[in-house]
């Protein structure tokens, strides 16, 4: 890996995290009530999820190409519009994928006051990243959750196979991701242990559950190679390439989560003092 993306992992990165744990109220007041509440509330929308059995070849067929894409940065001066969402980045190898996403909160404020604005910050904008791999036609990131399901639909010996060919392709992830320097510090909750493993894995520090792509200086970032800048992006952002939007999706990102039914669960969850 070269030297810019193992700067993830250099001096100051200590320091730089303990700053956004104080300074992000996500990550800062009742902290491991909100992480926790989170994991429980992924789990409690998927695990009882129905999905149709795939044939056990597909667990083994990777995407049909690689892609690592990038959207156009507006002009200095120019609007942004009010999308809800704006895809940043994407790349998938033969069975990862990872997308950074900018939403749009301007319609995110009632639901952060009803958590007395501690699990959202009140600001304009918010920005995310989130890993998944490929399941046959699906796309999954819950660690517990893909083993049981491979497991059941074509035993042990099957998970033991695909589980080989994923860990196998996790490198190859690496360069896609020097390819990308956030225009912030970015954070995501991780869902189990194994899924801080692939995080760091790939040059990620991840501390108490929670996983860090952080942004490098000018000077520091070196890419192992060059994405593909998408043009007329710059306000909509990017598409999911055709390859990719051909596998289900049933998972949601970390936003999504809050508009779904299972609400009320994570209020129960996340009451604070």
């Amino acid at each position: 890996m070269t030297k810019g993306f193992e700067s993830q992992k250099c001096e100051g990165t200590d320091e730089t995290i303990a700053n956004l744990r104080q300074n992000r109220k996500l990550l800062r007041n009742n902290f491991t009530q909100k992480r926790d509440a989170f994991k429980s509330g992924w789990l409690a929308q998927y695990q009882d999820n129905q999905y149709e059995k795939p044939p056990e070849y597909s667990l083994y067929k990777p995407y049909s190409e690689h892609s690592c894409l990038i959207a156009e940065k507006p002009s200095k001066h120019s609007t942004v519009g009010h999308h809800n969402e704006k895809l940043l980045f994407f790349a998938n190898t033969d069975f990862w994928s990872v997308w950074v996403k900018q939403y749009n909160q301007k319609n995110k404020i009632a639901l952060a006051n009803s958590f007395n604005g501690e699990l959202l910050p009140k600001q304009r904008k918010k920005i995310e990243f989130q890993f998944s791999v490929k399941v046959g036609p699906y796309r999954f990131f819950i660690p517990t959750l893909i083993k049981q399901r491979i497991c059941s639909w074509h035993g042990a010996d099957a998970y033991s196979t695909w589980r080989e060919l994923v860990k196998a392709d996790l490198p190859n992830l690496m360069p896609y991701l020097s390819a990308y320097n956030p225009p912030e510090n970015l954070h995501s909750i991780v869902s189990e242990d194994s899924s801080a493993r692939v995080c760091q894995s790939v040059g990620l520090p991840v501390q108490h559950g929670v996983a860090y792509w952080l942004k490098q200086k000018k000077a520091d970032f070196h890419p192992q190679v060059l994405a593909d800048v998408v043009g007329g992006t710059a306000v909509s952002g990017l598409s999911f390439p055709k390859h990719y939007n051909q596998i289900s999706y049933p998972n949601l990102s970390i936003m999504d989560h809050f508009n779904n039914s299972f609400n009320s669960t994570f209020k129960k969850l996340l009451q604070v003092n």
